[in-house]
């Protein structure tokens, strides 16, 4: 009996701990990956690999289209806990743990710490949390500024009288701006939301809210010129991502089911494909996660709280924005760029849950039935979100340190350094696009002319160049250069298999396909065309000595 009425007392802090502790095993499950880090992750160790934290700054700010926040604190973790793959990991693991002790008091201050809980649960079992809680990338720490964000609007809404919850409300919208860079958008748009909340509902606290603008606008003074200085990457930036208006459904699946996909690149009309491969796996943990989500949130939603409407209203003009600019310009509906709705959406399906299962025993079952949704497919499926492959390079860089000795010439994909925490031979690099795909003949005399059209544009425009088979006459100039300079040498190309698959016919059949052409990302269709005119000189010009197409990655070895 006493320990009964022991665990009555204290059933929010034994919830909360236990909440806790799972939440840490799923985050660290599998996190030491013998493939090592994955492109997007090398280049964030590139640029902390600086001998001070200023450098990492300045760096960043000239290469990166991000801003230094993270990057900053990463570095400065990295010289507590040292370089290794893991422990670069484990700080987006503090954060994410932070993250979901952060969703607790956010459901707490909406309504009560029973929602506090199972917001809490919510978070910690989410498969997107978890995905990017082993990544060394901004996203973990951004998804807790995030939060901390939105404890504080729920503050501001609850009681606009205090001018502290405000500034604390603008520093966290600072932050959040300056941890990724189309944090822009999503802060314009929950300050025009506020704006019209604070005019029609509670004018009293318009002056509150305009101190904290106020504040947000100073805060922003240094960002401002940082914006400009990049001005020109921000318009050349998310040209490699097919996206169409299904890529929604890709979002939402990612956001609220367990299977979790399309990470890099949508899927072309993935409606469709999911409607007409049906199965019962995709039923039962796609379909019916996204169903029970969609109940709930609109169960929640019918109860009209203030702080939970103004949550969704957000969800729903950035949702507008971003379709908007997927319309008019070349931004992507990407998973991980509409990804400032997740921890709202989460928010909003954790109200509706708490609002109906007191009521209704079928809305018990509807939640114990997700719950044991998400925690089966996280533990038994090969395919839950730790378990999947992130294609690491680490196994590329053990193929190049097969091959490669000092001075040989390397050809990656699009960063010269990407490999270099696994190399171990001083080797001279060029890369895919730059060097190759973008001083191309007819990219780089058109070079003005296609930076002003949209996507599709340029694909149409380059469709004479890319179905010719005659090697650009720059690249020709390149590689005879590299063979008089490195003659006796290796020259070892790298790639995917996805972008090895094409021979000349091939590449020349998907671009004269209009279909096929649309659906292929713009940077991938210039990479396949780097790789069919460096293979077309090297096997007329090289001795191709070795070879090696296992799983992801290939790699040619020619002697020069």
């Amino acid at each position: 009996m006493k320990i009964l009425t022991y665990f009555k007392k204290n059933a929010v802090f034994i919830s909360f701990a236990l909440i806790f502790i799972l939440a840490f095993i799923l985050r660290i499950l599998f996190i030491n990956r013998p493939d090592g880090l994955w492109y997007d992750e090398l280049v964030i160790y590139n640029e902390i690999s600086k001998p001070s934290l200023w450098a990492v700054i300045v760096d960043t700010i000239k290469i990166d289209i991000h801003f230094p926040l993270y990057n900053s604190l990463l570095y400065l973790w990295s010289k507590i806990f040292s370089t290794s793959d893991v422990a670069l990991k484990f700080l987006s693991v503090v954060f994410s743990m932070a993250t979901v002790v952060v969703s607790f008091f956010i459901g707490k201050n909406i309504k009560n710490s029973f929602l506090g809980i199972i917001t809490m649960f919510i978070f910690a079992i989410n498969s997107y949390q978890i995905y990017y809680s082993q990544e060394v990338k901004m996203y973990s720490l951004l998804y807790l500024l995030l939060c901390l964000n939105f404890l504080y609007l729920v503050k501001i809404i609850k009681n606009s009288e205090k001018l502290k919850y405000f500034i604390v409300f603008s520093i966290f919208s600072y932050l959040v701006l300056i941890t990724y860079t189309s944090a822009l958008v999503f802060i314009f748009v929950e300050y025009f939301l506020l704006s019209l909340y604070f005019y029609f509902y509670s004018q009293k606290a318009i002056k509150n809210f305009n101190l904290s603008l106020l504040t947000l606008f100073i805060l922003n003074i240094p960002t401002f010129f940082i914006y400009l200085y990049n001005i020109d990457k921000f318009k050349s930036f998310h040209t490699s991502v097919y996206s169409d208006y299904s890529s929604l459904l890709v979002a939402f699946q990612n956001y609220l089911t367990p299977v979790f996909f399309a990470q890099a690149t949508n899927p072309p009309h993935y409606f469709q494909t999911l409607i007409s491969n049906l199965s019962l796996i995709n039923v039962v943990f796609v379909i019916l996660p996204l169903m029970i989500s969609a109940y709930f949130l609109y169960r929640g939603l019918k109860l009209k709280d203030k702080s939970i409407t103004v949550l969704a209203s957000l969800i729903s003009l950035f949702l507008i924005s971003a379709v908007l600019a997927f319309k008019f310009s070349n931004f992507p509906l990407l998973s991980r760029y509409l990804s400032f709705i997740l921890p709202l959406l989460l928010v909003c399906l954790s109200f509706g849950i708490e609002s109906c299962i007191a009521k209704s025993n079928f809305s018990r079952v509807l939640f114990v039935a997700f719950i044991l949704i998400n925690l089966s497919y996280l533990v038994f499926s090969n395919n839950s979100v730790y378990k999947i492959s992130r294609c690491g390079y680490k196994p590329l860089a053990n193929y190049v340190n097969e091959f490669a000795s000092n001075g040989d010439v390397l050809v990656v994909w699009n960063n010269p350094n990407i490999i270099d925490k696994y190399l171990e031979n001083d080797l001279q690099k060029l890369v895919l696009l730059k060097n190759f795909a973008y001083t191309s003949d007819a990219i780089l005399y058109n070079e003005d002319k296609l930076n002003k059209m949209k996507l599709d544009e340029r694909k149409e425009f380059l469709r004479e160049a890319l179905i010719s088979k005659e090697i650009p006459s720059n690249n020709i100039l390149l590689l005879n250069t590299i063979q008089h300079h490195f003659k006796g040498k290796k020259f070892i190309l790298t790639t995917t298999q996805n972008f090895d698959d094409f021979d000349r016919n091939s590449f020349i059949d998907l671009v004269n396909d209009e279909q096929k052409l649309k659906e292929m990302p713009y940077n991938s269709l210039l990479t396949i065309y780097a790789i069919l005119n460096i293979k077309d000189f090297c096997n007329q010009n090289f001795k191709l000595i070795n070879q090696k197409k296992d799983g992801y990655f290939v790699v040619y070895v020619y002697q020069m």
